[in-house]
């Protein structure tokens, strides 16, 4: 009886971990997805040197950094 609890606790640790695994790598696809998004967006011009876009691009992952 006791190994059968011990098997139960830690089954329910490790499907808590695995969920806390895959959300986390959830968040970290979606924010991926945003940043690809956001440098290729139409809005920086295709980042051509000298461009506004150009600059925008550099100030986001300059941010990026920082964070």
């Amino acid at each position: 009886m006791k190994q059968i609890k011990s098997i139960l606790i830690l089954l329910v640790f490790s499907s808590m971990a695995f969920c806390a695994m895959a959300q986390s790598k959830n968040k970290e696809i979606k924010y991926l997805k945003k940043t690809l998004y956001y440098l290729a967006d139409d809005k920086l011009e295709g980042r051509r040197t000298g461009t506004e876009g150009e600059r925008k691009a550099a100030v986001f992952i300059q941010e990026e950094f920082k964070k």
